[in-house]
C-alpha cells in the first residue's frame, strides 16, 4: 500500500465557493489539474515527481457546507514518502485560507 496522509477543514463559505477556490490553488501549489467535476465537487491533480518520490496523486472534495477532504497518495508502491504527502495537503490548504475567509 503506498504511503499517503489525508486532512479536512471547514471554510465559512458555500460549496462551490470553496470548489472555485479549490481549482485556483491546485496550480498556484505547482500541482498538476488532471479532472474536476464541480457537480460532484471532486477534483483530481497529481504533484511532480521530486528526489523525495516519485510523485503523488491529490484527491479532494469538497461538501455543500465548506468542508475540504484531501488525500495525497503517493504513485506507485512507495512505502515512504519522507512527509511528501503532508506536505502536499498543508500546502493546499494554505493556499485556500490565503484564498477564502477562515471564520
Amino acid at each position: 500500500m503506498p504511503a499517503s496522509y489525508q486532512g479536512s477543514i471547514g471554510f465559512p463559505a458555500s460549496g462551490t465557493e470553496v470548489f472555485d477556490a479549490c481549482l485556483q490553488a491546485v496550480p498556484q501549489c505547482k500541482f498538476r489539474l488532471v479532472a474536476s467535476n464541480p457537480v460532484w465537487r471532486t477534483i483530481d491533480a497529481r504533484a511532480r515527481m521530486g528526489f523525495r518520490s516519485w510523485g503523488e496523486t491529490i484527491a479532494i472534495t469538497v461538501s455543500a457546507d465548506g468542508r475540504v477532504d484531501i488525500r495525497s497518495s503517493c504513485r506507485g508502491i512507495q512505502i515512504a514518502d519522507w512527509g511528501k504527502n503532508k506536505a502536499n495537503v498543508d500546502r493546499l490548504f494554505s493556499a485556500l485560507a490565503a484564498l477564502l475567509p477562515f471564520g
